[in-house]
């Protein structure tokens, strides 16, 4: 069937004129749908450009999870970088709901409205991520970080 990061999916063109049209460039979404498209996307992307983890996305898990999506996927699995096949298959068939919701809701016209700073109150905190991903730090010799210097152009 293809996938969603690969633009193969059947269903990546809809995808596109459905992030363009209700996504904004920058904050948050006007809609639910729209932010739940949003918020599926930045994990998404999070998986396969940082490795899963790299960032806290406890925020839009959460939010995610309050819509009934990625129940599978927990702060616990992003912060360990637990990736599979198969979560790619939930991140997948979690946006081809997404997409078929705001299908639906364009030919209603029933979108829901985003409550300003829907958000704010979401996910952990920095400390609480922190302790998520804290590596001990018995775990490193300092003879096995490069000198910045090994960069150089000079």
């Amino acid at each position: 069937m293809g996938s969603f990061w690969e633009g193969n999916h059947e269903l990546s063109d809809e995808l596109s004129r459905l992030h363009d049209k209700y996504v904004p460039d920058t904050g948050d979404a006007d809609t639910v749908e729209g932010e739940l498209l949003l918020c599926a996307e930045r994990i998404a992307y999070d998986l396969y450009n940082n490795g899963w983890g790299a960032n806290n996305l406890s925020a839009f898990l959460e939010f995610l999870h309050n819509y009934g999506f990625y129940k599978e996927i927990s702060n616990e699995d992003i912060a360990e970088g637990f990736y599979t096949q198969s979560t790619e298959d939930i991140l997948d068939k979690g946006i081809e709901y997404i997409i078929h919701a705001l299908q639906e809701a364009e030919k209603t016209d029933s979108f829901t409205p985003l409550p300003k700073g829907a958000l704010d109150d979401l996910g952990l905190s920095q400390e609480e991520w922190g302790n998520l991903t804290q590596e001990d730090e018995e775990d490193y010799d300092e003879d096995d970080w490069e000198d910045e210097n090994d960069y150089d152009d000079d």
